[in-house]
Order: C-alpha cells, then structure tokens, then sequence
C-alpha cells in the first residue's frame, strides 16, 4: 500500500469519532487497550489506526512517521511533539487530527510526485542526446 492510498485509509477509520481513542494504540469495546491488528479493536489512535490499515512493514511506518511528525510540526505543535504526544494531548480534537491526516496526505502527495519525476528523468537517461566531439564528426 503506497503512503498516500495509506494515509487516506487512516483518515476514513477515524472520520467518524467514534473511532478514535487517545493513550493507547487501540481499543476494544468496552475501551480497554488492544493490539490494533486484533479482531476486537474498534477505536484507534493515529498511529494504531495506521497499523490497522496498512499492516506496516518498519520502512513504510518510518515513512508515515516521518511525515506525521512534519505534519504535527506544520499545525503548532512543539518541536518536541510527535505522533503520540499530539494524539494523546487534551487539546488535541478530532477536528484537529483530520486536519493532521490531511496535511500528511498533502506531503505524501508531494513526496510521490517528486518520487514520479525523479523516476521519470532515470528512464528517459538512456535516451537524453549525448554531446558528441567535433573530432568524430570530421
């Protein structure tokens, strides 16, 4: 699953409220803390609901961490602050996660498009004209 179709499903499991939950991965429920991945969990925080999804391997949760960590950066949070710490704050509202997943569906979007271009000038090298030296041509 690439990141942005990732983030996207992050984004529809927690669009209803319902379904987010603060200081665990997941919840079960009755709200008692469950592995995400488990049949049971039912409300999910950002990073669980990621698990849940996407079912990582450690390259692509670094990836989404990286990005959520810029995105909770970019809409105020500390320095210091990163996925759980932002989840897992009382101010932080169900309003304001959206928003979180939005901003990271953006960057995610971004990297891809870089990723396309980078991607499409490797394989059009082999055939970009080459400078020839006159000494050949004569």
């Amino acid at each position: 699953m690439d990141m942005l179709k990732a983030v996207a499903a992050v984004r529809e499991l927690l669009a209803d409220q319902s379904r987010w939950t603060r200081e665990a991965e997941a919840r079960n429920g009755f709200g008692d803390p469950v592995d995400p991945l488990a049949d049971e969990a039912a409300r999910f925080c950002i990073s669980g609901a990621f698990i849940r999804v996407a079912n990582p391997e450690m390259t692509a949760y670094r990836t989404y961490l990286r990005l959520a960590t810029q995105a909770v950066r970019e809409l105020g949070g500390s320095p210091h602050d990163d996925i759980w710490t932002f989840n897992d704050r009382t101010d932080t509202t169900h309003e304001r996660v959206m928003a979180l997943l939005d901003r990271m569906a953006e960057l995610a979007a971004a990297e891809e498009s870089a990723q396309w271009r980078r991607a499409l000038a490797e394989d059009a090298a082999p055939f970009a004209p080459r400078p020839t030296s006159r000494a050949r041509l004569n």
